[in-house]
């Protein structure tokens, strides 16, 4: 069943000019959706999108439906949702992350590239799809998760790094011919796999790419919180800052969310909603991190009891999660130019500061007991001042954050911020269903 705008229009915006689009160095925070798979429409994307103050959507432009036979290169029916849903983010100065990936059963047997044809075939097939989507899109992912086998057959749960910078090689010099001003980012790999890492910075994967990508998902660590994949993430970055490459390599997050299923893997939606809080600031407050787009926009399925159903911010049947609310009130605090700062308090918490079109504000939250014996659970951070100490006293003990703003020469919760259990929900934007 797709999920369907209900009773509400949306129109494009008409005109053949081109808006130059946001500056290659802000920070994105956006979401995944699967239009190619049928699971919505452009319409209600960008609606959702909108609402919640997001900048940006990514995915998939599968080259098994862009070439049939041999040589022959058309985009599909099923594309042309995500080409509307681009061309609409252009027109708001914005850009979509497509994704080049998968096989073509014409090359390699269908699965992971490593054959020169197989290369070239795909260099074709990434040229054609860059020069389609124009001025619309200028971040092109390259593959989906290869570290672990992803599209490959028959099945393996590795894919080497090697292969993969050969692939990364023939796509790059492809994607910049055909878009000199776009983006290439290279991994994607599941979870922070600094064992791969290794092997593509040897390989030398970061001389093909713009940007860097992984999912973070923290599902199948020892704990689930999200500093524990700040942690990760720090490591990474080490990691490509030792390489020396002579230039700056940033992170793009392509992935990070937290499942609302029952059963295994799942949270509940108050946990999903303050584990956005919390990642998305922490997150915000490392320059070298460039974006974060949340998986997914839309819940994927209809089954309550499957993890990969239930990732959505919103519901099928277009129900916002307290996801979705505590991503749109994020979304001015993280999307804001300004200098981000982080701290730990002496009563086992953080502090993020930001500033934004209200002023000086200061998320701060506890940490759950249940995570604070675990060291890769957690990150370095400058002490706290005293003045930013002294808000540990009003924080809820689940974790939940809270928002502060400085008003008056002194620190004050913000009576806008969402409440503990979700007691008080704002009104949803633009006319989309909020939570009952």
């Amino acid at each position: 069943m797709k999920v369907l705008a209900r009773g509400l229009l949306f129109l494009l915006a008409s005109g053949s000019c081109f808006i130059a689009p946001r500056d290659a160095e802000a920070f994105e925070f956006g979401a995944c959706v699967h239009l190619m798979l049928g699971r919505s429409d452009a319409a209600t994307v960008l609606q959702h999108l909108d609402a919640a103050g997001m900048t940006t959507f990514r995915d998939d432009i599968y080259w098994s439906g862009v070439e049939h036979e041999q040589g022959t290169l058309q985009l599909a029916k099923s594309h042309e949702q995500v080409k509307l849903a681009a061309q609409g983010l252009g027109q708001r100065s914005k850009s979509a992350l497509l994704i080049l990936d998968f096989g073509n059963k014409l090359y390699d047997g269908g699965g992971l590239i490593v054959s020169p044809e197989g290369r070239a075939a795909f260099a074709r097939y990434a040229d054609f799809v860059v020069r389609s989507f124009g001025d619309s899109v200028n971040r092109y992912e390259v593959w989906n998760e290869w570290n672990t086998g992803f599209g490959s057959k028959p099945k393996t749960d590795h894919g080497d790094a090697g292969d993969y910078v050969g692939l990364l090689d023939e796509a790059s010099k492809a994607i910049k011919k055909a878009n000199p001003r776009a983006t290439v980012i290279g991994g994607a790999t599941a979870g922070v796999d600094l064992k791969w890492w290794r092997e593509f910075i040897d390989a030398d994967g970061l001389r093909h790419v713009d940007a860097i990508s992984v999912h973070s998902y923290t599902l199948f660590r020892q704990k689930e919180n999200p500093e524990g994949a700040i942690r990760s993430l720090e490591r990474l970055h080490a990691m490509v800052e030792a390489a020396n490459v002579g230039r700056e390599i940033p992170i793009y997050v392509t992935e990070m969310g937290f499942p609302t299923n029952k059963g295994k893997h799942g949270v509940s939606e108050r946990d999903a909603a303050k584990y956005l809080a919390r990642f998305m600031t922490l997150a915000r407050s490392r320059p070298w991190v460039r974006g974060v787009w949340w998986y997914d926009l839309f819940d994927d399925g209809d089954n309550d009891s499957k993890a990969e159903h239930r990732f959505g911010l919103v519901t099928r049947d277009l129900r916002l999660k307290p996801a979705y609310i505590v991503a749109r009130d994020i979304a001015p605090l993280v999307l804001a130019d300004s200098k981000f700062a982080s701290y730990r308090t002496r009563a086992n918490g953080y502090v993020v500061t930001g500033t934004d079109a209200k002023g000086n504000w200061a998320m701060a939250w506890s940490m759950e007991r249940t995570f604070l014996d675990w060291a890769d659970g957690q990150t370095t951070e400058p002490p706290a001042p005293d003045v930013l100490e002294a808000l540990s006293s009003e924080l809820s003990p689940d974790g939940f954050p809270t928002l502060f703003r400085h008003n008056g020469g002194a620190w004050k919760a913000d009576p806008d911020w969402i409440k503990e259990h979700f007691r008080r929900i704002p009104a949803a934007p633009s006319g989309l269903r909020t939570q009952k």
